[in-house]
Order: C-alpha cells, then structure tokens, then sequence
C-alpha cells in the first residue's frame, strides 16, 4: 500500500468466529490494535513497514504481510519481490514493461516515477538473493531494489538523505531477463550524503532506459528508507523569429519534454522579469502576446523548467 504523507491508511482482515486480533508492525506487537481493522489516522515515517495480524478462534493463524510506504506519488505500489506490482515508469506502459521483466525478482522497495520525488519505506524483513551484486564492494544483507525508467535524458540525482541508519546505494542498468549477472553497475556510494552516513551520487541516464537504484544496510542494517530523486534535463534551446507584424505577438519554439511545464518571463532590463506564459507544450511554435513589446525598445525572454 502507498500514501502521501499525513493519509490515512486502513489495513483490515475478514476471518469468522475470531476471539482476538494482534497486530504487528514490523514485527512489534501494537497493543492498541485488537479488532479487524488497523486504522492509522495519519501515516508518518514512523508506520512504514510490513503489517501482519495473528488471529485466535481456538487455534492461532498469522496473515500473509502488508507493507506500507509513503510517496509523493500515492499511485505507485510496491510488493516484494514482484516486478509486476512494483514497477512504476513515468511512460504509459508501466504493466506491458512489468510483464516483459518478471524473471527479475529481487524488486521490493518502493517504487520511484517522474522527473522528482520522495519514496519512504522500511527495509525490515529484507534479505539478499542469490547472486546479488554487493554495493561499493561492501557486505549488506537487507537490501531493497527499485526500477526506474526516465522519460527524457538527463542527469538523476539519488540520496538517502533522511534516512536513519547508514545506507549504501547503487544505480544499475542492463536486461532484466538475464538476472544479477546481466546486471552493469552505473554508480555506487557510501557515506557521501548530508550527515556522512547516508548516501547520494548523481548518474547520466537516457530516456527509456530501465535503471535500477538499489538500498542496502552495511552488514544487514535496516532501517528506514527516504530515497530522494530528481531529474534534471538538459538545457533548453529557444529559437525566436522574428515577430509577427501583429504588435506584441511573438513565437518561440523550445526542444523540451512534451507534458512538462514551462514558465516564459520576459524583460526589459535582464534585471526584473515578469511572467507572460505558463505551458506545457514544447517543440511546436508557442505564439503568445506580451504586451509590453511596444513600449520598449527591446525585450529579453527566458524560458523555466517547472519541477
């Protein structure tokens, strides 16, 4: 399950003649839950992690686990190791991308989309597989992978920064089908982050290509997780005709990323800019009319990437 920050989330059971229900959160009793629902009125760092429900009807049964993480994009999910219900592009074919990858198993952190976000989860309960590539040649034990597919080239900026036990991170690309050994390391860090223990790298990617950022505990620390991303694109070229005999009106075309939002300011100065277009269209001339042109005798324009 994944929500936004301050959400409320519902973990809920149905089984008949039950006596009692206890709760547990990575494998922690919570005292004040004993009824069939789990309700967290609103999610914090601090519940992230897998839930499971022991039931008593004169014999004892225990739940398959739940997890829950947090993100800044409630729509994507997380499963353990299921590439299926993991993988989360910021492309429209996420799930015909999952179901060319299922032989990769070893993907169940959250899942990371779009050009920035914050995904926040636990790695209680993580293991390594068979095969598994250690980070910056150092011995983990508990790690959690994600699949990213950016939507455009540019340079991703990762950090764990945030994250409260000392992390090791690792960007990889390479073919799903093949497993670990298929694998390519891009990038890998320690202790480069903000407090010396958590970790941050940055790694040239190219759009439509599956990478795989990779958390890890030195010697099988857990913890939780905040996995930062962002995306930064190239700079943009602007190519400005010249204006059209209409006073005022004026064409740009700006090679950028379909979808994205852009702000045009100009001025007359370089020093003041005020704002005369938000959009979200790219490469197709833009016209607008900036009213100010004919009391001017020249005018600057740039343009801004909106995150």
């Amino acid at each position: 399950m994944s929500a936004r920050e301050g959400d409320e989330v519902v973990f809920s059971i149905v089984a008949k003649n039950v006596i009692s229900y206890r709760w547990y959160q990575n494998g922690k009793l919570l005292t004040d839950a004993q009824s069939a629902e789990l309700r967290i009125a609103a999610a914090r760092p601090e519940h992230v992690g897998l839930y499971e429900v022991v039931v008593s009807n004169g014999r004892t049964e225990k739940s398959s686990s739940g997890s829950l993480t947090l993100s800044t994009n409630p729509g994507d999910s997380i499963a353990d190791k299921s590439f299926e219900n993991s993988l989360i592009a910021p492309t429209p074919n996420a799930q015909s991308l999952a179901n060319r990858l299922r032989s990769f198993k070893k993907v169940s952190a959250a899942a990371a989309s779009g050009f920035r976000g914050t995904q926040v989860y636990n790695t209680f309960g993580s293991t390594t597989e068979s095969g598994e590539p250690s980070l910056c040649g150092i011995i983990g034990g508990a790690s959690q992978w994600s699949p990213y597919v950016p939507s455009s080239d540019g340079l991703l900026r990762v950090t764990t920064d945030g994250s409260n036990f000392d992390t090791l991170l690792g960007v990889f690309t390479g073919p799903a089908d093949g497993g670990f050994e298929a694998l390519t390391l891009v990038a890998c860090d320690d202790n480069s982050g903000a407090n010396g223990r958590t970790s941050a790298l940055s790694v040239p990617v190219k759009a439509g290509v599956t990478y795989y950022i990779a958390v890890d505990g030195p010697n099988g620390q857990t913890g939780i997780v905040v996995l930062n991303y962002a995306l930064s694109l190239p700079d943009i070229a602007v190519s400005l005709p010249p204006p059209e005999p209409q006073a005022g009106l004026i064409q740009l075309t700006i090679p950028g990323v379909l979808g994205a939002k852009y702000v045009i300011q100009s001025s007359a100065n370089l020093a003041s800019w005020r704002t005369v277009l938000t959009t979200n269209a790219v490469t197709n001339p833009i016209r607008f009319r900036d009213p100010e042109t004919s009391s001017a005798p020249m005018r600057f324009y740039r343009i801004i990437k909106q995150d």
